[in-house]
């Protein structure tokens, strides 16, 4: 299990001989349904995004100039070793990357491993189940949420977890444990600050086992605040261009985009209700005091969706730090309980597997348009591609799945989507309407720069939820430029999202349609 589970060393021999004997072909299987999972489905919007956001900057143009994003540069250069690599070796940069967070996410599990065993907490009493159901959270449960930064957040923050516990015991960690611990904590910080209040349970926790202010000043915390504010010092002096241009962005149309807190509490009951179940179906079943590694991972998973709360946005990934360590919690708490067949199954082992498959279809609800790509991939050999419309599902991804370019500066038109949203729904003093109207003309001025410069074989037009063509022909330059294409059939989306479909309008170069004749 996890760091709190595969090592609690709680449980008393709960399975059947025949059922322990068999265990360790489940962390095998485990690991074959993730290398599956991650061929099987498309990588997500984000990840493709990235990835192509790295592929313009090896090309020589330059973030936050030539390349519009609102993330912080960690945020894509989380992912550049993987990019580096895959150049390297001529692969797709989405199969490294998956191939680096299973690697980072083997070191951390190890990296837990090694801690817990030096502070004595009984990971030799692990059974290769709870292995196979930490790997299960790990690895599976992200679906098409794999390599977020909320799931890579979650692996790099495991250690410091386990850290906290061993103190909070009395353990006296190794400096290269804390180091790498540290090390990895800021990780998962300079990926998303907020991340920090993941962290900061477990460190009040220890304080309150140990009745010591010592682990606030302990070397873990030192590196992962010291690596913060030397990241903040970079961003400020090799990056300027975030500050001049994707900050005032941001504080216009991003981060004000986002739900009230009863508005959130509302609309997330679901999800709230889940987490909630798990983790009290951690109390309920324990028969002793929990541990210190309990009460860490309890605390850290209402900390990792209190920064859910906080943004307000509630996209499914958001949710999966607070939802993998509640879901660990239970999976562990039943299994430390005596059972010898399904009928004596304890209820949180049963709350754990069946809310790990609504889980799993909460973190692949995005939008699949993979039925895109075969079009796009006959349009052209190396077709050049550009959308119009809020959502980028169907252009990083599909682009590069049907081995093209995306020629865009900017994933889509999300803040003109912002603009409207915040027009819609928030009431705006004059100067900052004004602002917002601006906004909207930069954004189509914007795209219409870049079908001109793109000179795109392909432009992806969405139609619906909302139809985006009447907003492109507003620009003189888009609809002379529209002119030149046709359109081509239309596709709906695919996936598990509940109650929308995009549907995407292809047009072609009409060029292109009389050559191929």
């Amino acid at each position: 299990m996890t760091a709190p589970t595969v090592t609690s060393g709680m449980a008393a021999r709960p399975f059947a001989p025949s059922l322990a004997r068999a265990g360790w072909v489940a962390p095998i299987c485990i690991m074959l349904v993730a290398l599956w999972q991650r061929a099987a489905l498309m990588p997500n919007a984000d990840i493709a995004w990235y990835a192509t956001v790295l592929d313009k900057l090896a090309a020589g143009q330059r973030l936050y100039v030539d390349v519009v994003e609102t993330n912080p540069p960690f945020a894509v250069y989380l992912y550049w070793p993987a990019s580096v690599l895959a150049r390297a070796f001529g692969l797709r940069a989405e199969w490294m990357i998956d191939g680096m967070v299973f690697t980072l996410g083997v070191a951390s599990l190890l990296h837990c491993r090694a801690i817990l065993r030096h502070a004595g907490l009984g990971f030799a009493a692990a059974s290769p189940w709870r292995l196979a159901a930490l790997l299960a959270v790990v690895f599976v449960l992200p679906a098409s949420t794999f390599g977020e930064r909320e799931h890579v957040a979650l692996i790099a923050i495991l250690p410091f977890l386990c850290l906290q516990a061993a103190r909070a015991e009395g353990d006296k960690p190794t400096l290269a444990a804390s180091t790498a611990a540290g090390a990895f904590c800021g990780l998962a910080m300079l990926a998303k600050p907020h991340f920090a209040l993941g962290a900061a349970p477990a460190v009040l926790i220890a304080m309150a086992f140990t009745r010591s202010p010592r682990p606030l000043i302990s070397l873990e915390n030192l590196i992962a605040g010291g690596l913060l504010l030397a990241y903040a010092g970079l961003v400020y002096w090799l990056e300027p261009a975030f500050f001049m241009t994707a900050l005032p962005l941001i504080m216009l149309v991003y981060l004000p985009v986002k739900y009230g807190v009863a508005t959130f509490m509302r609309n997330f009951l679901s999800m709230e209700i889940c987490i909630a179940a798990l983790l009290g179906a951690t109390i309920a079943a324990k028969t002793r005091r929990l541990t210190p590694l309990h009460w860490i991972a309890l605390a850290s998973a209402v900390g990792f969706y209190v920064a859910v709360v906080i943004q307000g946005k509630g996209m499914p990934y958001h949710f999966y730090p607070a939802f993998a360590l509640a879901l660990l919690l239970a999976a562990d708490a039943g299994m430390a309980t005596p059972w010898r067949s399904p009928r004596d199954m304890p209820p949180a082992i049963m709350i754990a597997v069946i809310l790990f498959g609504y889980g799993w279809t909460w973190f692949n609800a995005g939008f699949d348009m993979r039925g895109l790509v075969e079009p796009v991939r006959r349009v052209a050999a190396y077709p050049r591609v550009i959308t119009i419309g809020y959502d980028f599902s169907d252009g990083p991804p599909v682009s590069r799945a049907a081995d093209g370019e995306w020629m865009g500066s900017v994933a889509s038109q999300w803040a003109t989507d912002n603009v409207h949203w915040l027009i819609q729904n928030r009431d705006q003093d004059a100067g900052t309407l004004d602002a917002l109207k601006k906004t909207e003309t930069w954004d189509r001025d914007l795209l219409a720069a870049d079908i001109r410069k793109g000179d795109p074989d392909v432009i992806l037009v969405q139609r619906g939820p909302e139809d985006w063509l009447s907003w492109a022909r507003e620009n003189p330059d888009i609809a002379a430029s529209l002119d030149a294409y046709q359109p081509d059939g239309r596709y709906l989306s695919d996936g598990m999202r509940v109650g929308a479909r995009l549907d995407i309008e292809l047009w072609r170069r009409k060029t292109l349609r009389e050559t191929a004749k």
